[in-house]
């Protein structure tokens, strides 16, 4: 063997390995890439959720102020007494937050 034919073995190997590096590399990147954009989706629907569940409240604060009460409003959407309650304890939450965002003025 000569010392050319070593060197030349050498470097074949050497790219084998980068070409391995770079392979397993763009596998970390992609995993990385799919675990934020699962995150953004579970982001996203935390916010859905949410919208959603302040969206209920209201409704059932709106049944409240046409006088309905607990146990009737509890029938009439097919929940519990004690989901009413937390709805509207939800509500009152709600508009605790945001008066106390507004600026004075």
């Amino acid at each position: 063997m000569t010392k050319v034919s070593a060197r030349e073995r050498a470097r074949e190997a050497k790219a084998r390995r980068d070409a391995e590096r770079v392979a397993r590399d763009k596998e970390i990147l992609a995993a990385a890439q799919g675990f934020y954009e699962a995150s953004d989706a579970a982001e996203a629907a935390r916010y859905a959720l949410e919208e959603a569940e302040n969206a209920k409240a209201q409704v059932i604060e709106q049944l409240g102020t046409l006088g309905e009460q607990t146990a009737a409003i509890a029938q009439l959407c097919s929940i519990s007494e004690s989901e009413v309650r937390a709805l509207r304890k939800r509500t009152k939450s709600t508009s605790k937050e945001r008066t106390d965002e507004e600026p004075a003025q």
